[in-house]
């Protein structure tokens, strides 16, 4: 940049150049004309030099007709979008994040706001606690940002067709693990979008030990519901910072978690927090602009979840009263597992996308959710 300051500096003391009619130039003029055109040309080529432009987004459109999804391979195998066909995307995504092109993956303090669904490992204490490539990060016990080379590293395509997607990743020198991501649209649920992930331990020698934690982000002025019986089954995490930040609200009745969407004390405030939540039974829902996201995922026995973590996870936070800017983690955590070299863990969800006209109420909510659960088999 301060290249680029100065060569503007000396570009503003050329002579200006009068650009005349052809006819009427005499020959110093012409050859003044040449002389700023190549200093324009070399003030490009330094620019593009020091302004590195970062390479679009490529984003890859699954389709049956009834439900579209949308992957992009370069930003850790991402899903940015998941709707009925022709309708609003159901995802929180960062799309001024989006328009800055594919990052480059660091393993640095950065932290990227492309929301969307990705799949982490947890637990999140262990995130920079073994590698090498930072030992700055590993001495602070960090637990922020995710490991960015499972989050943006480019995966390579293994296979595409208009209804499936197959990536790739390569290993990450902070978890050791290498995902296949596979993203299908099957053919007897027709509403459906089948997500599998297969973590490999792709170390040479030595154990890693981790579960998968998938994330998918909705906006917080979503409707979110987890079956529930008793707030015994919630645990909650409280603001880090309550001078600036309340918590965030939800009730239980009738069986159901509901997240509510109650505006900060102040507009200069923030609503932030996480629920730790032992389900009922394995499904959550996002209900937002006339359709409904009902998530599926397989059962784990709380034993066999790191203590860190539960089941599930709620992580909600917005400003004031802009939910529609906020945004909801909808989290779900695999078994913990350790992985010897070369073994593999293994998780998936099944998302069901359908459209909603009923009242935006608990009861209507959950009844609308138990009637589609009915024509779904279990994962």
């Amino acid at each position: 940049m301060k290249k680029l300051l100065e060569l503007g500096t000396l570009a503003a003391r050329l002579p200006a150049v009068d650009y005349q009619p052809a006819r009427a130039r005499h020959r110093t003029g012409l050859v003044t004309d040449i002389v700023n055109v190549f200093f324009l040309v070399g003030l490009l080529a330094l620019c593009r030099g020091s302004l590195a432009i970062a390479e679009p987004v490529q984003q890859i459109t699954l389709g049956n007709g009834v439900v579209s999804l949308q992957v992009t391979p370069d930003i850790g195998g991402r899903v940015l979008g998941v709707s009925l066909t022709d309708r609003q995307n159901l995802l929180r995504v960062g799309t001024e994040e989006l328009a800055r092109g594919v990052p480059e993956v660091k393993a640095d303090d950065r932290a990227y706001s492309y929301f969307g669904h990705i799949v982490w490992n947890g637990p999140q204490s262990d995130w920079w606690k073994f590698q090498t490539v930072n030992p700055q990060r590993r001495a602070q016990k960090a637990q922020w940002p995710p490991d960015p080379f499972n989050v943006l590293a480019r995966n390579e395509i293994v296979a595409h067709t208009a209804e499936s997607l197959v990536l790739q990743s390569p290993p990450s020198a902070l978890t050791g693990l290498a995902m296949r991501k596979v993203f299908r649209l099957p053919p007897k649920h027709k509403n459906s979008v089948e997500l599998m992930v297969d973590a490999q331990n792709a170390q040479p020698e030595g154990s890693v030990a981790w579960d998968l934690w998938f994330n998918t982000r909705v906006s917080a002025a979503s409707k979110v519901l987890v079956p529930v019986a008793s707030e015994q089954q919630v645990r909650v995490q409280q603001p880090f910072y309550p001078k600036q930040q309340d918590p965030i609200a939800y009730t239980v009745a009738e069986g159901t978690l509901v997240l509510n969407q109650l505006a900060a004390t102040a507009p200069s405030r923030k609503r932030v927090g996480k629920l730790f939540i032992t389900p009922d039974a394995p499904w959550m829902a996002s209900f937002s602009q006339g359709q409904v996201l009902l998530i599926q995922y397989p059962s784990v026995p709380p034993a066999d979840i790191h203590p860190e973590h539960s089941l599930v996870e709620l992580y909600m936070d917005f400003d004031g009263d802009d939910f529609a800017a906020g945004l909801i983690e909808m989290e779900v955590h695999s078994a913990y597992r350790e992985l010897a070299p070369g073994t593999t863990l293994t998780s998936r969800e099944r998302w069901t996308v359908l459209p909603y006209t009923g009242q935006m109420t608990p009861a209507a909510m959950r009844a609308f959710v138990d009637a589609a659960l009915q024509t779904l088999p279990a994962l």
